[in-house]
């Protein structure tokens, strides 16, 4: 079966489905190093998956074009996005 989706569509879907996954293991990967609740639990994990779809989405939105797509440095950007989101949720614990 073919698909008649374009390479720049594929390297996008493929884009998506890797910050998804950066978001939800950071997000649960700070969940086990606090280990509080459940409830607390599933935050983290919500709040890795927007940080690294917003991170993800910003760099793809706004970097520059010859190297959006499926590439090492726009995971990295879906990775600090996870990671801001993340650090504000227990800064704001804190206060």
């Amino acid at each position: 079966m073919t698909s008649n989706l374009s390479v720049q569509q594929r390297e996008t879907t493929m884009s998506f489905i890797i910050w998804a996954v950066i978001g939800l293991t950071s997000g649960f990967v700070a969940s086990q190093l606090e280990q509080r609740s459940r409830r607390r639990s599933v935050t983290a994990i919500l709040l890795g998956f927007l940080g690294a779809m917003t991170g993800g989405y910003l760099y793809f939105t706004f970097g520059p074009t010859p190297v959006n797509g499926v590439n090492m440095v726009s995971y990295l950007a879906a990775a600090c996005g996870a990671l801001v989101f993340l650090l504000s949720l227990y800064v704001f614990r804190r206060l």
